[in-house]
């Protein structure tokens, strides 16, 4: 009972957070991969013969401070799942040595629904989903459309 009132609390305040950062979260992520297009675009345009090495490190520097947020928020979200599993793991190996040393189970229902969790992902207001993996995704896209972007204006 008490791991399923611990379980019951780390929800809520799952819940809670997801409530309060779900918005502001993806408001940073979409800002972020503006502003990296934007950058990215700068850096492929400019003609680095004739510029001056300041440019180049200003240019490499707000790349720097822009992928910062976008990488805390996917890579610090993206570890709950991860911690999520290692508890639902961690109880199934109690639950199967009890089994192997024959000690009965009082209650089924709590172990099987202890069992059967979902998980637990945080989202930007429903729209994006927190992963670690969608750091490269973001970043391989940032480098698509910028290339993309920078192909059509040539033409």
């Amino acid at each position: 009972m008490d791991i399923v009132r611990s379980k019951i609390k780390i929800q809520n305040i799952f819940e809670d957070v997801q409530t309060l950062f779900s918005l502001p979260s993806l408001l940073i992520s979409i800002a972020c991969f503006g502003f990296g297009v934007g950058v990215i675009g700068l850096v492929v345009l400019h003609n680095w013969k004739t510029v001056e090495v300041f440019v180049f490190y200003d240019s490499f520097y707000s790349l720097l401070m822009n992928f910062g947020p976008l990488v805390a928020v996917f890579w610090t979200a993206g570890r709950v799942p991860i911690e999520a599993k290692k508890f639902q793991d961690a109880f199934c190996k109690k639950i199967e040595y009890r089994m192997a040393f024959g000690i009965a189970i009082e209650n089924q229902q709590i172990d099987k629904s202890l069992f059967d969790t979902s998980d637990l992902v945080f989202s930007g207001a429903n729209v994006i989903f927190y992963r670690r993996s969608l750091v490269l995704g973001f970043a391989g896209s940032i480098l698509t459309y910028t290339i993309l972007l920078v192909n059509t204006n040539d033409c």
